[in-house]
């Protein structure tokens, strides 16, 4: 489950843990808290300081020239998607996801926008093979739909006067 947890708490975990009053086992005992969570705030604490341990809420807009620059940095020095993240002061989720775009379609995929569903398709297989016809085979179309349509209204009035 994922609490946010406040800036103070956060710097009161960090201190135990470097003052070595407490080991991980009772950190992680005494605060309900993963040492992973212990220890990336440790990270995030010693690159950047308090504001590292500020949960950034606002939605940022990144350029694809910035996702292709951070995956490529990522790449050229071996980093790995936390160092990259907090060297760009990014979240390592978002690495991790235009990783995957830059490997899966190329690096011209990070300059599209995809967000949210997409479109549904508006004109199914049939619409689209009307599209191609010709005028006169939509004009036979129209006649036969119009003939079927009289024989099954014939074909109810019959239906209908043998059930009185």
């Amino acid at each position: 489950m994922w609490r946010k947890y406040s800036v103070e708490f956060k710097m009161e975990v960090i201190e135990v843990w470097k003052e070595h009053k407490l080991t991980m086992a009772e950190i992680m005992s005494k605060y309900k808290i993963s040492d992973q969570t212990v220890q990336r705030w440790v990270k995030e604490y010693d690159c950047q300081g308090i504001d590292g341990l500020v949960t950034k809420i606002t939605k940022m807009n990144y350029t694809g020239e910035f996702k292709q620059k951070v995956v490529e940095d990522m790449k050229e020095n071996g980093l790995n998607q936390s160092e990259t993240a907090r060297k760009y002061s990014v979240g390592r989720t978002q690495v991790q996801q235009w990783e995957r775009i830059y490997l899966e379609k190329g690096p011209e995929a990070l300059y599209t926008e995809n967000r949210g569903r997409a479109p549904k398709s508006v004109n199914s297989e049939k619409d689209i093979n009307l599209n191609k016809s010709t005028e006169t085979d939509l004009i036979a179309e129209i006649r036969r739909l119009r003939m079927e349509n009289d024989y099954l209204k014939k074909l109810n009035a019959l239906i209908q006067t043998k059930g009185k």
